[in-house]
């Protein structure tokens, strides 16, 4: 069975479970827990394709798309946990 981009797909879903995760351990969810979330996701991707650029020899590379692949997938599992605690609050009301 083949999958177009599964490359891509699994950034995407590996990248939107650690940003809703990580954010599942944090006691707080504010503007600041946000953007600093998205810029450790965006930063983590990039360095991970960066680091991949230097081990073409084992098989690795650096896409760029890979890294926009981790990027939107940290901004759709902020937005689903942003989604979650909304309708938390909502619920308890």
């Amino acid at each position: 069975m083949h999958v177009p981009l599964i490359d891509k797909w699994a950034h995407f879903i590996l990248f939107a479970g650690f940003a809703f995760l990580w954010l599942c351990a944090h006691p707080r969810f504010n503007a600041r827990t946000i953007v600093t979330m998205l810029v450790v996701s965006i930063a983590l991707g990039a360095c991970i394709e960066v680091l991949q650029g230097y081990f073409v020899s084992l098989g690795r590379s650096m896409e760029f798309m890979d890294a926009v692949a981790d990027s939107i997938g940290a901004v759709i599992g902020i937005a689903l946990f942003g989604i979650g605690v909304s309708a938390a609050k909502s619920a308890k009301k």
